[in-house]
């Protein structure tokens, strides 16, 4: 499938030098991909799309040495991973009151069954983005506070405040709500 974004390419030279990268390093690619996104098929997705991302500029990338355009190709990987990761995580946000409400199994389920889906989602979607994240990251995808951190470019320990925050405010709304 990569293949198809080498026939992007405007040389035959190109594409020979860009395919020979490519069988180079494709399990370094895939590894980094599947490191991200914890699935075969996004991570093959993911390899796919860093491909086109690199042949839209063929300049910018002919022109790197080869440790260079390993490197460069390694950072579209990840950036793409992420694009990915956040794309996952704006569709999850819409469906978050839901997921919270089926993985909560303490105090706090009470209190979710007296509160309307429409509340809760209103006042999630009213959180700090960055505690937001945080918290359908930890509910609805189970990440661990490294994960999180990983996946949103910050360091673990705000990623533990974040979720922490977020967990605060949480339980102060379903008391507010009781």
């Amino acid at each position: 499938m990569v293949a198809a974004a080498f026939m992007l390419l405007d040389t035959c030279e190109q594409r020979n030098e860009l395919a020979d990268f490519y069988e180079r390093y494709k399990r370094r690619f895939f590894t980094v991909a599947l490191k991200k996104l914890h699935n075969i098929e996004n991570a093959e997705d993911a390899i796919q799309e860093t491909f086109l991302r690199i042949v839209k500029y063929p300049n910018k990338f002919f022109e790197l040495s080869e440790n260079e355009k390993k490197s460069y190709a390694v950072m579209v990987c990840k950036n793409v991973c992420a694009d990915f990761m956040k794309k996952k995580l704006n569709r999850r946000n819409n469906d978050l009151p839901e997921e919270i409400a089926d993985k909560s199994q303490n105090v706090e389920k009470t209190a979710l069954e007296n509160v309307s889906r429409a509340e809760l989602k209103r006042f999630v979607e009213q959180m700090p983005a960055g505690q937001r994240d945080a918290i359908t990251l930890k509910l609805c995808f189970d990440y661990s506070n490294k994960q999180i951190a990983r996946t949103l470019g910050i360091s673990k320990t705000a990623a533990a405040k974040r979720v922490s925050n977020a967990y605060k405010a949480l339980r102060e709304f379903y008391k507010g709500e009781l």
